[in-house]
């Protein structure tokens, strides 16, 4: 009840400062930022640039987007000068637009984007400077990004692989139990904070890092199925 009163009270605020009932305006133009966007760039850059590489012009696309709209000639929306709603809204509108012309395309860059959340070692890690020019400093540098790429990338394995034996296990079984429920509400809420990783980009570890908690318990509890036989019984 408390969450749900939270939740219309933040829905009040909005429509009462903006004009619109909602959590947040970020969703749409989320997407349109590290999805849609990066789609439409791409495709005028290629039409541009029949000879080059897009990889090597998208370094720092994230950062310098403008730099790029401008060497286009993009006549695109300044999504600064208009309302929040109107931003959302035009933003839905390009990518339902974006989606239909080109679907592969944004499941592409989708995928990328959720690729590198669930591999990418810690950004905090890789953009450490030396700043009391230690001599340990580099060989401390790298065992730390390497240990956390591989922990970003082992829990993301854990957790797709957890994901996968817990709905194994309850499509095979009646669940009624109270441990059968805190599996579904993780299994569920799991699947839905890894796959919307990829709605964003170049954020390295920091969007995983929350879902590791879950990975643990969800873990456990597949392996103590596993154990005792109950995933592999029919």
């Amino acid at each position: 009840l408390e969450s749900a009163l939270l939740l219309v009270t933040q829905c009040s605020l909005m429509k009462k400062t903006y004009g619109d009932f909602t959590v947040s305006y970020i969703d749409y133009y989320t997407v349109h930022h590290y999805v849609t966007e990066v789609v439409n760039l791409k495709q005028l850059y290629n039409k541009s640039n029949e000879s080059s590489s897009f990889s090597e012009f998208k370094e720092g696309i994230y950062k310098s987007r403008d730099t790029l709209k401008s060497s286009l000639n993009e006549d695109s929306v300044d999504y600064e000068s208009i309302s929040f709603s109107e931003q959302r809204r035009k933003a839905k509108s390009l990518f339902v637009e974006t989606m239909s012309d080109q679907p592969l395309a944004i499941f592409s860059i989708y995928g990328k984007n959720l690729y590198g959340h669930l591999i990418k070692p810690s950004l905090y890690v890789k953009d450490a400077k030396n700043i009391k020019e230690n001599s340990l400093f580099p060989i401390a540098k790298k065992g730390f990004y390497w240990l956390s790429h591989f922990q970003n990338t082992g829990f993301s394995i854990l957790g797709i692989l957890s994901i996968f034996l817990s709905i194994l296990y309850l499509l095979k079984k009646r669940v009624q139990c109270q441990e059968g429920k805190l599996m579904i509400f993780l299994t569920l809420t799991l699947s839905y904070t890894i796959l919307v990783l990829g709605l964003s980009a170049e954020q390295y570890d920091r969007l995983n890092i929350p879902n590791y908690a879950m990975i643990i318990i969800l873990a456990c509890m597949v392996i103590h199925k596993w154990k005792s036989k109950d995933i592999l019984k029919t």
